[in-house]
């Protein structure tokens, strides 16, 4: 059967969301949608308790992650540094499995919330991530409890 595509425009901040959200689909998720204005607006803001769970319900790559980008509290990181860093062969796409698990269980265990900013620069054509300061503090107090 012959794909259609059409054009949707997407503010540049929201691509790497629109792809994970797509590829999604294409494995056969079932990606749920709000279904009232209230939910539609419902927001999850990040609170130490909330990150240090987080960090404890981790599994090792996803702690090792989180410990290399609160060690760069405030820098914007490219998925290609994150790779080297944490030895990930296959480099931005073998990321995109890290950061695709994470993103899995944050919808369902911490209403969407992530830990780190995300954006897309369009230059390098890859998405890079910042861990607030005060974000990272409760990170590493996870990891030493």
């Amino acid at each position: 059967m012959p794909v259609t595509y059409v054009q949707v425009p997407v503010p540049e901040e929201h691509v790497p969301k629109v792809i994970a959200l797509l590829a999604d689909l294409d494995r056969g998720f079932h990606i749920a949608s709000p279904t009232s204005p209230e939910e539609a607006g419902a927001e999850i803001f990040l609170d130490s308790n909330l990150v240090i769970r987080m960090y404890l319900d981790s599994e090792e790559r996803h702690r090792r992650l989180l410990d290399y980008l609160a060690g760069r509290a405030g820098d914007w990181v490219y998925t290609s540094e994150i790779a080297e860093a944490l030895g990930v062969t296959t480099g931005s796409k073998g990321m995109a499995g890290v950061f695709g698990a994470f993103g899995r269980r944050a919808k369902h265990r911490y209403g969407g919330a992530k830990p780190w900013e995300l954006a897309w620069d369009p230059t390098r054509g890859e998405a890079k991530y910042r861990v607030d300061p005060e974000v990272a503090a409760w990170i590493k107090e996870g990891s030493a409890a």
